[in-house]
This record gives structure tokens, C-alpha cells and sequence, in this order.
């Protein structure tokens, strides 16, 4: 993908989420971002990171499967 706009361009609707995600990028603390499969947390982590003041550095994910528990 391109530069910073290119990526909140592509995230349709949720402006009031796109609002805080963009003040987010301007702090230095990590940010955990969670939710369901498909719901694109990493465009929202991608744009935050190429807004952020650490855009330079390298952009790295870390993806934990969700595990379905059965109660017996």
C-alpha cells in the first residue's frame, strides 16, 4: 500500500475511530488493537504506525490465533 492517506482512504466509514486513531499515532506508548477476524485492525495498525513518529522503522504485527474453549 502507499503513503498515510492512501491507507485511511481505504478505511471506509468509522470517522469517530479514525479521529482517535489518528491522535494515537502522535503518542509514544504501544498500542494493543483487538477485535474479530476481518475486521481490519491491521489497516487501522498500519495507518497509525506511517502517521506515527516511528513510520520509519519497521512495521511489525503479531498475530495470536484465537482458541475456541468447550466447556464440559
Amino acid at each position: 500500500m502507499g503513503g498515510t492517506q492512501t491507507l485511511w482512504d481505504n478505511i471506509f466509514g468509522y470517522e469517530e475511530l479514525k479521529n482517535k486513531a489518528r491522535i494515537l499515532a502522535g503518542i509514544p506508548d504501544n498500542i494493543l488493537i483487538i477485535g474479530e477476524s476481518g475486521v481490519g485492525k491491521r489497516l487501522f495498525a498500519e495507518a497509525i504506525h506511517n502517521q506515527s513518529a516511528r513510520k520509519d522503522g519497521p512495521f511489525i504485527t503479531i498475530e495470536i490465533p484465537s482458541k475456541k474453549y468447550r466447556c464440559f
